[in-house]
């Protein structure tokens, strides 16, 4: 169930069912389906085509991110908001358009950690009449609220120890 103002709808049924939702969200007089209303925006660290490189990063190595926004959302930029792990903020990386692949926007942006360290993250989403923040919430993505994805940057000259080479540690 998707909850709207003064208006609930079953998203289990297979019927076409069309919002105007120009009060709402800045969609500027535009009417959408709920199914393109519906959708997630997508990013998932652990796949390489969304955070690359996938794993830890040495200092200065070139890390690019790229997050899938429905065209519906109407995003001018997006910014991914880098903070250490003590929560101080490290980099703000604006992420620009990249391509338009039915019915999602590509957005990408890279940057550089200088330190070791353990560092965390989640995004700023712009339109052009708001701002909301993304958030990690198990493995998809959720607004306003959730977890920060992870980072690691280890020492370039760092080496895994022999015993422990394909070892799985908790």
């Amino acid at each position: 169930m998707c909850a709207l103002p003064e208006l609930l709808i079953d998203l289990s049924l297979k019927t076409s069912v069309f919002l105007d939702l120009s009060a709402f969200f800045g969609y500027a007089n535009r009417v959408i389906s709920i199914w393109e209303f519906a959708m997630r925006i997508l990013f998932d660290s652990k796949v390489q085509y969304y955070k690359d490189p996938f794993g830890t990063l040495t200092p200065g190595q070139n890390c690019t991110l790229r997050i899938r926004i429905p065209v519906s959302v109407a995003t001018t930029f997006t910014e991914c908001l880098i903070s250490d792990e003590r929560g101080i903020p490290v980099h703000s990386v604006r992420m620009t358009l990249q391509e338009t692949v039915e019915p999602y926007q590509v957005f990408s942006g890279s940057f550089q950690l200088e330190q070791p360290g353990l560092y965390f993250y989640y995004f700023l989403v712009h339109t052009a009449t708001h701002s909301f923040r993304l958030f990690k919430y198990g493995n998809d993505t959720n607004m306003e609220e959730g977890g920060l994805w992870q980072v690691s940057c280890i020492p370039a000259d760092f080496t895994t120890p022999d015993w422990a080479k394909g070892a799985t540690i908790y």
